[in-house]
């Protein structure tokens, strides 16, 4: 009976890892057969985290400067986000907008 069980964790486990492997390799510059791999040679969760490092297929650029490899919300090249607005420029708006009500 023993036995059942962990044949049947150990098969879950390999589906997931199959069906993750699969789905990340759709958006990631990586190959299923060697994401699976490195899910195999780790761990299905320590291989998500090397999978997800790899960079995206589409990342989605910057329309300011041209980057066209910049994958996050602000470029790192000219510094601007898809509306064209620094991080210094965001974190003042943001501190103007704070106000404490004095009594």
């Amino acid at each position: 009976m023993l036995e059942i069980i962990g044949g049947l964790i150990g098969l879950g486990f390999l589906v997931l890892a199959i069906l993750m492997c699969r789905q990340e390799s759709k958006i990631r510059k990586i190959n299923f057969w060697v994401a699976l791999l490195i899910c195999f040679l780790t761990t299905p969760i320590f291989g998500y985290f090397i999978i997800s490092s790899f960079a995206l297929r589409n990342p989605i650029g910057c329309q300011w400067c041209g980057n066209s490899e910049n994958e996050v919300e602000f470029c790192g090249v000219c510094g601007k986000n898809t509306e064209g607005i620094t991080e210094q420029e965001l974190k003042q708006a943001d501190k103007g907008s704070d106000f404490t009500h004095q009594s």
